[in-house]
């Protein structure tokens, strides 16, 4: 019990039980106060308290008018809200009244409050799917009012993944701070063939006092060989065989064409060309007279044959060779091998392709 007196020789009179009180945030605690008007005249004394947010504050009556040597109690409650602003620990305050007759003057009692602690956090993962090798972060914030350590663990099934920095980190967090968490994680054992493949964790995030919340996300790997690369290869050994033949068949000479002949050396420049020898004219035997004979039938003349013309070799033209024309299959004719191969190898070049295409886009 404590009554301050002022220098109105102990005007005002205010009693209280005790100084010191105790609450939990959301709850309340009551004090009854006992005010008393100890002057010769009628009085209004008000209550009030400082130190503490106004808000939390509620009282039976502000003010109470007293007459002389009168008391009465009033009823002062305070509610501090579950948020930042209660913040655990001990908060001085002080009880106030001031006289209507005295407005100068200010009667007060220091008391203490004690704030409860209370825990109370959220947290986040993002993103919940990630590539094999990204970070992923886990968002901590404290809404309690207090500052709390964390404790952050990511485990997959079967130990399928390996995290970094660790499979455990450790947070400390201030009321009403965020705090983040960054890892990432990878696959120990990948596919030989095959294409994504999902790998499941979790990331669990359990306070001091016990509290936990648990992230469900998943890691998305590929095999080391993809399966698309199989069908491109294949396709490129067809499309390398398919012009490997169109080569070979190519370099075939064709049926039917026409033999070139061999060409003829032409007279060089400077040479000169080769004269024709003209053919020697035939001769004649010259009769002779013969002596006076007894009339006799003259024997027939044989005439002589000249030597045969000897042909010179003229210089033969230079024949040019004329390139024969490839022959276009008809409608009904059949095509000739390997013409068939074009379409099907520019269809099986762009067939992988398109299939990559699409592939990348989704």
């Amino acid at each position: 019990m404590q009554e301050p007196s002022s220098g109105e020789q102990g005007r005002v009179g205010i009693q209280v039980q005790t100084t010191s009180f105790s609450v939990t945030p959301e709850d309340s605690v009551t004090i009854p106060i006992v005010l008393s008007n100890r002057g010769l005249e009628g009085d209004v004394l008000t209550l009030a308290v400082d130190g503490i947010p106004a808000s939390w504050v509620y009282t039976s009556s502000a003010s109470t008018l007293l007459t002389p040597g009168q008391a009465q109690e009033v009823l002062l409650t305070i509610q501090p809200p579950r948020s930042l602003q209660a913040s655990a620990g001990r908060h001085p305050f002080r009880i106030q009244v001031t006289s209507q007759l005295a407005p100068g003057q200010v009667f007060e009692v220091e008391c203490s409050l004690t704030i409860a602690a209370f825990a109370e956090f959220n947290s986040e993962l993002r993103p919940q799917r990630i590539e094999a090798g990204e970070p992923a972060r886990v968002t901590v914030e404290n809404r309690g009012n207090f500052q709390q350590a964390y404790t952050l663990t990511c485990q997959s099934p079967d130990d399928a993944l390996s995290f970094e920095p660790g499979p455990s980190q450790e947070l400390r967090v201030a009321p009403g701070e965020v705090s983040i968490a960054e890892f990432r994680a990878s696959p120990r054992n990948l596919p030989l063939f095959g294409g994504q493949v999902s790998f499941p964790f979790t990331a669990r995030v359990q306070s001091a006092d016990m509290e936990v919340r648990n992230h469900n996300g998943e890691v998305v790997g590929r095999a080391l060989i993809p399966s698309w690369l199989i069908p491109v290869v294949l396709v490129l050994i067809l499309v390398t065989v398919c012009l490997a033949a169109l080569i070979l068949l190519g370099l075939e000479p064709q049926q039917g064409a026409p033999a070139v002949p061999p060409a003829t050396s032409v007279p060089g420049e400077g040479q000169p060309a080769p004269t024709e020898v003209p053919p020697e004219a035939p001769t004649e035997a010259l009769p002779t007279e013969p002596p006076p004979e007894p009339p006799t039938e003259p024997p027939q003349e044989q005439p002589t044959e000249p030597p045969p013309e000897q042909p010179t070799e003229e210089p033969a033209e230079r024949p040019t060779r004329e390139q024969p024309e490839a022959p276009t299959a008809g409608p009904g004719e059949p095509q000739e091998p390997g013409q068939g191969c074009l379409p099907i190898a520019f269809g099986l070049i762009l067939a992988p392709a398109l299939v990559l295409f699409k592939k990348r886009e989704l």
